[in-house]
């Protein structure tokens, strides 16, 4: 990762309008830990190039790693406003909103992800999740078990999807789920 940070430095040096150059290293930096330079890096390229969906996802997503959910909101927005049917950028406003508390929200911006994207593990997991947050058990539980069927679902999503279960009072169902992926003990 450093050899990687080095070399596009050095590209950015040569060419700093350069938006492939840009992202390239800004990720990069991100991959060694320098998440305040790689939003500099941006920044600078999204004067330049203000309308790059790329650039902007990546900036929000190293502010969301750094915990600056508003500014990461206000990054994927933009890219739902610039391009509309990308599923990622509408799934990741969706959980900036829940960070914020703003559930009902972050509902709405999975569904616009589903439409465009309706098997997409990580948003059904995360609309599960939000749906639980605001006590629509049965919701949860469907959106869960959606995304515990795909081929990509790992532990996580079974274990969400048990916890699910486990609020409703379906604790035989849960201990089902559950064993297929977690040791007895978490059983």
């Amino acid at each position: 990762p450093l050899t990687r940070a080095n070399f596009w430095a050095k590209e950015n040096i040569k060419d700093p309008e350069d938006l492939t150059i840009a992202i390239e290293f800004a990720r990069a930096l991100r991959e060694i830990g320098s998440q305040d330079r790689a939003v500099d890096i941006l920044s600078r390229a999204l004067i330049v190039s203000p309308d790059s969906p790329e650039a902007l996802m990546l900036l929000g997503r190293i502010q969301m790693s750094a915990g600056d959910v508003v500014n990461a909101g206000r990054a994927f927005h933009r890219v739902t406003e610039i391009d509309p049917g990308r599923a990622e950028a509408w799934a990741a406003l969706g959980t900036t909103f829940d960070q914020q508390g703003q559930h009902g929200l972050a509902q709405t911006s999975y569904m616009h992800a589903l439409q465009f994207e309706p098997n997409r593990t990580t948003t059904l997991t995360n609309y599960g999740l939000s749906l639980l947050l605001t006590g629509d058990l049965a919701g949860a539980e469907a959106k869960l078990r959606q995304a515990a069927a795909n081929p990509d679902a790992g532990t996580r999503v079974t274990e969400n999807l048990a916890l699910a279960l486990g609020l409703q009072g379906k604790f035989d169902e849960m201990k089902a789920v559950s064993s297929a992926a977690a040791p007895a003990t978490v059983v």
